[in-house]
């Protein structure tokens, strides 16, 4: 189960990128002043197989109007100012792309951000010294309650989950080489205990001394209830979700931990919605999903928020007559054009479905009915292949041997990224020795091409031949690793 959270947006926020030495002496009303130190902390990896996360922003906050924004600091030193009219904004910094620490910056403050030799944030006020008790609290209520230095709370709402659960047999197969780096459920669920108990008893402390305002004091209530539904969303029965909803408010909305709240809540909900099969494998049904949510007595953004998920992973996963039905959905539920219009300019829903619509490594648009008049007279061997395909860059090697071997002759390699993502899809080009050729191209439109569904591409790698007339003659060729493959070539060549 997975959840993109892509909201990103550039308004009311000043960047200031790649300074050396900022100067920022005197004190800024009305905002919040951050300034990273040689802030990059890098992935999680832990000391046996690993663990693999979908990568999170290393900064999320929302701004004065409500907007959502990412941020990436410079590796070296970056300021960014936030707009401030309230007490304090909650700011969230992600820990090797596993987990968030949210942190209540207050007004006019400056900070600076660096990490200890494990890479956790430290965050040190420039004006007010005695709020780095208040800052860096989470940090010292770490210590001796994580594992493999992340939370026990995280571990419970993770994969080491799995690990957990399944100890006794994890000991019985000697699989203890393979993962030295496990813990029993129970050790994980005594460490969250007593974390909890030291963050209730200090956030009480903190507003009997002062330190915080009662609206501050909620908020860390709030996290606090974050924190449980992670540890509680994948051991309870599939009605959880249904606990989580109470906190889905338009209140939260104007806060980072709606985005990780709306991500609970729907691998959640997840659980008792049946599982499909898609292109990138087997999730819950976000159509089922998207219908459920909108039945429910969400308020306007709360629901804007949850749909918008839905739909983004409706049009990732599913096909055009899907797409179009939710996008219209989704319009006439929430009014929202920006997201519908967005997504409809993303998928190239807008042109001509007759055409396959390429974008090569330039940036330059053709058509597949393009290529094959610049290539007439010339056998076509074309590859559908994908950056997160492993078969498909499996046979990425043996391609090169093919290419190698059919040099010189009037045989074509085109390969053609489906249902990718182009940043992904322009690094695994490099990666596969692909980036020099001139036929390597980008599906743009393969949500609502005419030609994949004559084909009825659902699946890939897949291989098709055309001869040097332009005619489709082998709608499934062999894979460059087959035997087969030489002769079949030959014979168009013939």
């Amino acid at each position: 189960m997975k959840l993109r959270l892509e909201y990103f947006s550039i308004l009311l926020v000043t960047l200031v990128g790649a300074c050396s030495s900022p100067k920022i002496d005197t004190y800024v009303p009305n905002s919040v002043t951050i300034i990273f130190d040689h802030y990059n902390p890098p992935k999680f990896k832990t000391p046996g197989i690993g663990s693999f996360h979908i990568p999170m922003p290393k900064v999320s906050f929302v701004d004065s109007a409500g907007v959502y924004h990412t941020y990436t600091p410079d590796t070296l030193r970056d300021t960014l100012v936030i707009g401030c009219p309230n007490d304090f904004i909650e700011f969230a910094l992600s820990y090797r792309d596993h987990e968030y620490i949210y942190y209540p910056l207050l007004q006019g403050d400056t900070v600076c951000v660096t990490t200890d030799s494990l890479d956790y944030p430290l965050l040190k006020s420039k004006h007010h010294p005695e709020r780095n008790r208040i800052y860096n609290m989470n940090y010292q209520l770490r210590q001796g309650r994580t594992h493999l230095n992340l939370e026990a709370g995280t571990c419970l709402g993770s994969s080491f989950l799995t690990i957990a659960q399944n100890i006794k047999m994890i000991r019985e197969q000697n699989w203890t080489e393979f993962l030295p780096d496990y813990c029993p459920l129970d050790s994980l669920q005594s460490m969250y205990a007593a974390y909890r108990k030291a963050y209730t008893d200090t956030i009480q402390d903190f507003l009997q001394e002062g330190l915080i305002t009662q609206a501050m004091y909620e908020r860390y209530r709030f996290r606090l209830r974050l924190k449980d539904h992670e540890t509680h969303r994948m051991l309870e029965d599939t009605s959880y979700y249904r606990k989580i909803e109470p906190d889905l408010t338009e209140e939260q909305t104007y806060y980072p931990t709606f985005r990780e709240l709306i991500e609970y809540y729907a691998v959640a909900i997840g659980q008792h919605i049946t599982v499909v099969t898609t292109s990138h494998g087997g999730y819950a049904d976000f159509r089922t999903m998207f219908d459920e949510i909108a039945s429910k007595k969400f308020g306007p953004r709360a629901k804007r928020c949850l749909l918008g998920d839905c739909l983004r992973e409706i049009c990732k996963d599913y096909g055009v007559d899907d797409m179009n039905a939710y996008l219209d959905k989704y319009l006439q539920i929430t009014g929202d054009s920006t997201l519908h219009d967005e997504l409809v300019r993303q998928y190239r829903l807008d042109i001509d479905a007759g055409q396959l619509v390429l974008k090569d490594l330039q940036g330059t648009e053709t058509t597949f009915a393009d290529i094959k008049e610049l290539f007439k007279g010339k056998v076509l061997y074309v590859d559908f292949w994908a950056s997160w395909c492993g078969p498909c860059r499996a046979e990425m090697e043996p391609a090169i041997r093919l290419r190698e071997k059919y040099a010189g002759k009037d045989v074509v390699f085109v390969y053609l990224s489906y249902n990718d993502e182009e940043e992904k899809w322009r690094k695994a080009c490099e990666e596969e020795g692909l980036s020099s050729l001139p036929t390597c191209y980008f599906i743009q439109n393969s949500k609502n091409s005419e030609m994949l569904r004559q084909i009825e591409l659902s699946s890939i790698p897949r291989y098709l031949v055309f001869d040097k007339k332009g005619n489709l003659v082998e709608r499934n060729a062999p894979r460059p690793s087959s035997n087969e493959i030489v002769q079949r070539l030959n014979k168009y060549l013939k």
